[in-house]
């Protein structure tokens, strides 16, 4: 599996206008993404707060449309919270690329335990992208600084 851990894939963060379409070029990853990039990718997005059901769409569709402005393949795009959760796990292996989305990294830990994310990715053979808490709850520990 490929494993590309982010803070801000897009560059644009909190309200700050970003000079480009897509994703950020200016680090690389882009160039790495279309390395291991499947055409026609069948993409996931785990949210962090699995009840926000409005900013998940909204996270869904404006991570979709970078994507596809950076002119990644996409066949489908789908977004997991409490929704749709048991059928987006019995089938997590259908997917090419899961982004494990930003947000509170608590919040978003609780739910990767409820759904067992950690087992079920151990059959999972696309791409996986953390942002933000994504990124961070890929880790066994983490040390972040209160946000209060």
């Amino acid at each position: 599996m490929a494993l590309y851990l982010t803070s801000s894939p897009t560059g644009a963060y909190r309200g700050e206008k970003s000079t480009f379409e897509g994703l950020d070029p200016s680090n690389g990853l882009l160039e790495e993404l279309y390395k291991d990039w499947k055409k026609n990718s069948r993409c996931l997005l785990i949210c962090a707060d699995p009840k926000a059901y409005e900013q998940n769409d909204q996270m869904g569709e404006f991570l979709e449309d970078r994507l596809l402005k950076s002119d990644l393949d996409i066949c489908s795009f789908a977004v997991c919270d409490y929704r749709n959760v048991e059928s987006v796990m019995h089938n997590l292996s259908e997917y090419d690329f899961i982004i494990l989305g930003g947000g509170h990294v608590p919040t978003q830990n609780q739910f990767f335990e409820f759904i067992h994310l950690r087992h079920l990715l151990h059959q999972f053979k696309g791409s996986l992208m953390g942002i933000s808490a994504g990124s961070m709850n890929c880790a066994e520990e983490v040390y972040a600084q209160p946000e209060l």
